[in-house]
Order: structure tokens, then C-alpha cells, then sequence
């Protein structure tokens, strides 16, 4: 991924997308995080929508599911604040503490260097 310039409607689409491929991982859905992090059109996040619609899950991870498929199929109109503030919300954040640990994880990762 390339380095967005941070506080563009861009860098928190990159972050929104990030977050949601990472949660598809935890689900084992490996074919809807790929989809996932090269996502760049309504029908590819309304397919992520669907994986994580169709796959069963214990009782402990339905919350997770529930909440990522809600910001996939948000993403999929391009409502990319309303599937951050899913995100947030399911960690139990506000958006800017859910901002740094989603940069925190993205940096550990390698994935992108969003942080100085």
C-alpha cells in the first residue's frame, strides 16, 4: 500500500480497509481479507460483505463478524466514516484511540509506513 497523506479521506479509507482484511484473517476468511485490501469497488466489498455473512462463527467472535460485515457493506457505498465509526465501536474505542492502534498494527505489520 502506498503512504497516504494522514487525515485525507484517503489514509482513513486505508486504515478502514486494513482493519477489515485484518478482521477477516481472524475469521478465516483469507479470501475475503485479499479481496479486502485491494478492494475498489462496491460489487468487491459487497462480495467481503458475503464471506463474512456466510461464514459461521462461535458465539465469542459473532459480535466481530457482525461488525466487520457492517462496515464492509457501508464501504461498498463508499461510506468510509460510518465504517470507521463500526470499527471503533467494536473495539470499544473512540475513533482517534482506534486510529493509532489500527497505525500501530499497520506499522508492525510493514504493511505501510503511516507512522513517523
Amino acid at each position: 500500500m502506498s503512504k497516504p497523506t494522514p487525515g485525507t479521506r484517503a489514509y482513513y479509507r486505508t486504515l478502514a480497509t486494513y482493519d477489515i482484511a485484518d478482521s477477516c484473517r481472524r475469521l478465516r476468511l483469507p479470501c475475503a481479507a485479499a479481496i479486502a485490501l485491494t478492494a475498489s469497488t462496491p460489487a468487491e466489498w459487497r462480495d467481503v460483505a458475503a464471506e463474512l455473512g456466510a461464514v459461521a462463527v462461535g458465539a465469542d467472535r459473532e459480535h466481530e463478524r457482525a461488525a466487520v460485515r457492517r462496515a464492509a457493506t457501508v464501504m461498498s457505498a463508499d461510506q468510509v466514516s460510518t465504517a470507521i465509526g463500526h470499527l471503533a465501536r467494536l473495539r470499544g474505542v473512540e475513533v482517534s484511540e482506534w486510529e493509532a492502534d489500527v497505525v500501530e498494527a499497520m506499522r508492525v505489520e510493514s504493511v505501510m509506513a503511516v507512522a513517523s
